[in-house]
């Protein structure tokens, strides 16, 4: 298979194939992904399942209530 080539007069941009431009670091794959599932928990907590404290209502019910009206 030919490889890529940047078009005449353009210039390729970003690291060559096999170069890094920053340092990789190792890190405990399990320990991540509960940190970084955590993260995300709480996110969707805060904006999807919570009702909002002046209406009552979640964002997906407000979604459908303003949809309902504009019909």
């Amino acid at each position: 298979m030919a490889t890529k080539t940047p078009p005449k007069g353009k210039k390729p941009v970003g690291p060559k194939p096999g170069e890094y431009p920053g340092k990789i670091v190792d890190i405990d794959v399990s320990s991540e992904m509960s940190e970084s599932f955590l993260e995300y928990a709480y996110s969707v907590i805060y904006s999807r399942a919570l009702p909002d404290a002046r209406d009552g209502l979640k964002p997906v019910h407000r979604r459908i209530l303003h949809q309902m009206a504009e019909m």
